[in-house]
């Protein structure tokens, strides 16, 4: 019987990383196929957590939807 190998932290730490990159990704994605550009002129096909958190969506919703 072969054993399934263990996982170790940095493993763990890569495999967020990477599935936190595609998931705002695809928020991003979602956004804009509604119309709505979270992060201007980003033309790469990943969006990192640090890009959407400066987005103009989430400058509204701080300021009660009014951008500056």
């Amino acid at each position: 019987m072969r054993r399934i190998p263990r996982f170790t932290a940095a493993d763990r730490r890569t495999f967020l990383v990477g599935t936190g990159e595609v998931c705002t990704s695809l928020v991003d994605r979602t956004f804009l196929w509604g119309g709505f550009d979270l992060v201007p002129g980003e033309t790469s096909p990943f969006v990192l957590p640090d890009e959407l958190v400066s987005s103009p969506l989430v400058e509204m919703v701080e300021h009660g939807g009014a951008l500056s």
